[in-house]
C-alpha cells in the first residue's frame, strides 16, 4: 500500500508542478531587496519535501475517507471535493476524462475482426467477448 501511495503522490506532485504558474508581478518587499538571494536557497531546498509530505497527507486523508457508493457519478463527486483533495483532483480530472479519440475502439473492432472469421463463425457473442479480452490483457512472455 505503501509503494502504491508514493506512486500516486509521485504523479500528483508531477501535475502540480507541470501546471500553470502565474508570475508575480508585485515588487520585492524591502527586505527582499535589502538581503536579496540570499535566504532562498534554504527555502527552496525545504519546499520539494513540504509538497510531498502535503501530497501524502491528502492520499492517506482520501483512503480513510468513506467509499463512493456504486450508484453516485464520481464526476460529481470530485467537483464537489476538488478543494479537499487538490492535488488528487488533478489526477481525477486526468484519468476520469473521456478519450479524445476513438483508437482504443477501433484496435477492439480491429481485433474482433480477426478473431470473428469465416472458421470462427459459430462463436457465441460472450466467446467472442472473451477472445477479445484475452487477446488484449493476457501477456505471454517469449520463450
Amino acid at each position: 500500500e505503501d509503494d502504491a501511495v508514493q506512486k500516486v503522490c509521485d504523479e500528483a506532485l508531477k501535475l502540480d508542478e507541470d501546471g500553470p504558474s502565474t508570475p508575480s508581478t508585485s515588487r520585492p518587499s524591502s527586505l527582499t531587496a535589502l538581503l536579496g538571494q540570499t535566504f532562498n536557497v534554504a527555502v527552496t531546498t525545504a519546499e520539494p519535501k513540504l509538497a510531498h509530505t502535503r501530497a501524502e497527507e491528502e492520499v492517506r486523508m482520501y483512503l480513510e475517507a468513506p467509499s463512493l457508493p456504486l450508484t453516485d457519478d464520481p464526476l460529481e463527486w470530485w467537483s464537489t471535493n476538488h478543494h479537499v483533495y487538490p492535488l488528487l483532483a488533478k489526477l481525477a480530472k486526468r484519468y476520469l476524462c473521456i478519450p479524445g479519440t476513438s483508437v482504443a475502439a477501433e484496435r477492439v473492432f480491429s481485433t474482433a475482426g480477426d478473431i470473428v472469421s469465416a472458421q470462427r463463425s459459430t462463436l457465441t457473442p460472450q466467446h467472442v467477448d472473451q477472445l477479445v479480452f484475452l487477446h488484449k490483457n493476457l501477456v505471454i512472455p517469449e520463450l
